[in-house]
């Protein structure tokens, strides 16, 4: 598996781009090559940042004033993957587009919800009806960090 990430952080915005590739051999010594990358960016619009752990190179949670509640982010994500391995596997791939928002309650807990627009194109070779596929899908989540 080989792959690259970058990412930027300025102030309240933040934006990453990571794509990742996995070659495999089977056991007849066919190689296999799947691919996946997506980009994404996110503004905190109360003006709050995300802290960044030098440690392991790695970003936290968002930093909470003292007094600080209510905080909001804006996100969007756009990925794509490759399931066309060879000429023997071929199941097509997919894509998605997805859009969110999170809102910092504390520094503990955080309510979330996106919106993904998915489209998925499979191959025929992988015995599927080859009719693309597209999804809307909402999503929520309540987050509680120990």
């Amino acid at each position: 598996i080989m792959g690259f990430d970058i990412g930027v952080k300025k102030g309240s915005f933040f934006g990453n781009y990571e794509i990742q590739t996995a070659v495999i051999k089977n056991n007849v010594n066919e190689l296999f090559t799947y691919s996946a990358w997506h980009i994404q960016f996110s503004y905190i619009i109360t003006g709050e940042k995300r802290v960044f752990i030098e440690k392991y190179g790695s970003l936290g949670n968002v930093f909470l004033e003292k007094k600080s509640r209510n905080v909001y982010e804006l996100a969007f994500r756009y990925s794509f993957i490759n399931f066309d391995a060879g000429q023997s596997i071929t199941t097509g791939g997919a894509c998605n587009i997805a859009f969110g928002f999170n809102w910092y309650i504390n520094s503990n807990l955080c309510f979330s919800i996106n919106f993904i627009r998915s489209r998925q194109d499979p191959s025929i070779n992988a015995g599927f009806d080859c009719v693309t596929r597209k999804l809307d899908i909402i999503g929520t989540r309540l987050q509680y960090d120990f």
